[in-house]
């Protein structure tokens, strides 16, 4: 559906180790992976509970008990979150001449002929995401201490 990118100056290694840090348990949001913190999962509440991995994990909150599907890939450099009707939004990190390359890709994964209708309701959530994104890499930026920006026009 739409890709968003921007570069983070520190190494793929480092933004990755940020960015991929998904782990089970419990968590106040000051201490909840970044990438669900970050990622503008809608009505987050206070506590995230992350369970599974180290693959495949599912993170739910009290304002939405179904939560999301979350896949980490090490190998790839990539963290997917995945909702439960057309939603699956994957995260990478690549190494650039700046330092790292953060590129979000956003897919409609909706079954059948929902799939049709998706787009209609994704369009108020691609202008959201791309706010999510931008403040994603500042927040890596000040983590790592480091620059970080959108490669959006």
């Amino acid at each position: 559906m739409w890709s968003i990118a921007g570069i983070v100056e520190a190494s793929a290694d480092r933004v990755a180790a940020l960015v991929l840090d998904v782990r089970p348990g419990e968590f106040a949001l000051n201490d909840a992976p970044i990438v669900l913190v970050e990622s503008g999962l809608p009505n987050l509440d206070s506590r995230v509970i992350v369970n599974g991995g180290p693959r495949n994990f599912t993170a739910t909150w009290e304002a939405d008990p179904k939560g999301i599907y979350v896949i980490v890939d090490m190998a790839q450099g990539s963290v997917t979150l995945q909702g439960h009707w057309w939603y699956r939004g994957t995260y990478r990190v690549e190494a650039a001449s700046q330092g790292s390359r953060l590129l979000l890709d956003v897919y409609n994964i909706a079954p059948g002929l929902s799939r049709w209708i998706a787009p209609f309701v994704a369009r108020g959530v691609r202008s959201q995401q791309t706010q999510t994104f931008e403040r994603l890499l500042s927040v890596i930026g000040k983590h790592l201490g480091c620059a970080a920006y959108s490669l959006q026009s």
